[in-house]
């Protein structure tokens, strides 16, 4: 909230399998770490009241919501109906990166990153982006493109311009 953390959340997940070995090696993460963690569905409460009456930010929001819809679903619960920005869509539409990986616009904004794929510092890597995207519209750019609606969500609260998500 205006520009501080205000609550953060993070924890590894149980996948109640085996793990992929390409998701490890990618992620860095091993079954022997994630095997005393927390299931999902225990967590789903937690995670629907973060979400809750919030906007969610993704870079590449199509592929991170219908994750979070599926886990919500499998745990009995809807996905709550939120603004959800992409920052992708806004790559794409206002700015001129030569590519639009979350890891390129980082770098070419001068952000600092201490190791990709890891949720918690992507997180952290995704906010610092926004910031710089908000302060370069500064609330001059009127877009219907401040949120993306996921083909399988129903309803979304539709922002007209970036000054009124702010305002959330």
């Amino acid at each position: 909230r205006d520009g501080k953390v205000i609550e953060e959340f993070s924890t590894l997940i149980n996948p109640e399998g085996p793990m992929d070995p390409g998701a490890q090696r990618i992620h860095g993460i091993t079954q022997e770490m994630v095997e005393h963690s927390p299931k999902f569905k225990r967590l789903a409460p937690k995670v629907v009241e973060l979400l809750e009456g919030k906007a969610l930010v993704c870079h590449n929001a199509s592929f991170d919501v219908s994750f979070i819809q599926a886990e919500l679903s499998w745990a009995g619960y809807p996905m709550p109906v939120m603004p959800i920005i992409d920052t992708l869509s806004l790559a794409r539409r206002y700015f001129g990166f030569e590519r639009n990986s979350l890891g390129f616009i980082a770098q070419t904004l001068g952000i600092e990153n201490s190791g990709w794929h890891r949720a918690g510092n992507d997180v952290h890597i995704l906010s610092k982006v926004f910031e710089k995207f908000l302060k370069a519209f500064a609330g001059k750019f009127e877009t219907d493109c401040a949120y993306l609606k996921p083909p399988s969500m129903k309803k979304v609260r539709r922002v007209k311009t970036l000054d009124d998500l702010l305002r959330l």
